[in-house]
């Protein structure tokens, strides 16, 4: 607000930030220990989320704000700072979160093994702040301990 001059509101930055994901878990089921996409419900977590909002009579800035959270791939796009602020939190989120599993899945190739094994034992994001603070080396060490891989 100071560096760029202009008043914000907060409680619209807070509730979408807390609201804009609201329906994903309907999106999901628990199969052979791991979260999958349910395969045959094709209604996405946004129209879900809108739809509760608007059942529980939320103000229609909030719903906004949750409905333009994808951008320009959504059913609206943000037509607020504040839905822009949380359509890019949003994006930096899944990017963070692409980081660790791209470094889960090149440690697993590494160490030629399913990946899969590496997530029951290190979350993505767990990993790349073990990497980011101890070294590529330390995180190397810590899988061959976990994994009970012996070096050759």
């Amino acid at each position: 607000e100071e560096t760029y001059g202009i008043e914000l509101n907060r409680d619209l930055l807070i509730s979408g930030g807390i609201l804009h994901d609201l329906m994903k878990p309907q999106n999901y089921q628990l199969k052979d220990g791991k979260f999958d996409h349910l395969s045959d419900f094709h209604l996405d977590h946004l129209t879900l989320g809108i739809a509760e909002l608007y059942r529980r009579d939320f103000p229609l800035e909030v719903i906004k704000v949750v409905a333009s959270h994808h951008g320009d791939h959504g059913p609206v796009s943000p037509d607020s700072i504040e839905a822009w602020l949380i359509h890019h939190a949003d994006n930096v989120d899944a990017a963070i979160n692409d980081i660790g599993i791209r470094i889960c899945q090149a440690r697993a190739r590494e160490f030629g093994i399913d990946d899969s094994q590496i997530y029951k034992i290190v979350n993505p994001l767990k990993l790349y702040e073990m990497r980011k603070k101890l070294g590529k080396d330390k995180v190397k060490e810590f899988l061959k301990e976990k994994l009970e891989i012996k070096d050759e």
